[in-house]
């Protein structure tokens, strides 16, 4: 019948077969070549959410558990969008669990608004964020950022602040009535293609 053979040794993967045995009938396998066991890394970001590659391949997102090979640099990259990454060479023996626990420190940009006419207001992903003409300090990801005046057509637009360089938005707002001329077409085509 079916037998399932399974060998086991400190610090090595186990070794798994199924054999078919025949009645009366000698079996010889042949040599069992053990690996040996991956080390084990438990990889956590502050904060959470953190894109994991080891030795340049992609391992998932922190909070995670990775296998890595033993006895061998190991390089760990730790890295989320609008946050400085993270480098570690990891060393573990077979069969080894460990941790890894970093705090990814932000990235942030300068964002210079000016706007005509004044007292603006600044709205940053849907808060206020005061009168709009400014200099604010924002981390480096995409902000929605939106300004508003009462009797004036409002102004939006998806910025990413980016680290050491510091980004202008300059901003005309329109009145109401010359919001809606601005949309109107300056020429139209008939269904006959006449201008």
């Amino acid at each position: 019948g079916e037998h399932r053979i399974k060998v086991k040794y400190p610090g090595y993967k186990t070794w798994n077969d199924i054999i078919h045995v025949k009645a009366r009938e000698k079996i010889t396998l042949p040599p069992i070549k053990l690996v040996q066991a991956d080390g084990l890394i438990s990889v956590s970001s502050i904060p959470n959410g953190a894109s994991i590659t080891v030795n340049g391949e992609y391992q998932g997102i922190t909070p995670s558990k990775i296998q890595i090979t033993p006895n061998r640099n190991n390089l760990i990259r730790i890295f989320k969008i609008g946050h400085e990454p993270v480098m570690r060479d990891i060393w573990v023996k077979p069969a080894e669990e460990t941790s890894l626990i970093v705090k990814l420190d932000s990235l942030t940009g300068t964002l210079i608004i000016e706007t005509t006419p004044d007292k603006v207001e600044l709205w940053i992903n849907g808060e206020r964020s005061g009168d709009a003409h400014q200099t604010v300090q924002l981390p480096a990801i995409p902000h929605e950022i939106e300004l508003r005046k009462s009797g004036y057509a409002g102004y939006r637009k998806t910025v990413t602040p980016q680290p050491g360089f510091a980004q202008e938005v300059k901003v005309k707002l329109l009145t109401l009535e010359e919001a809606r001329f601005a949309r109107l077409k300056s020429s139209i085509k008939t269904t006959l293609e006449q201008e």
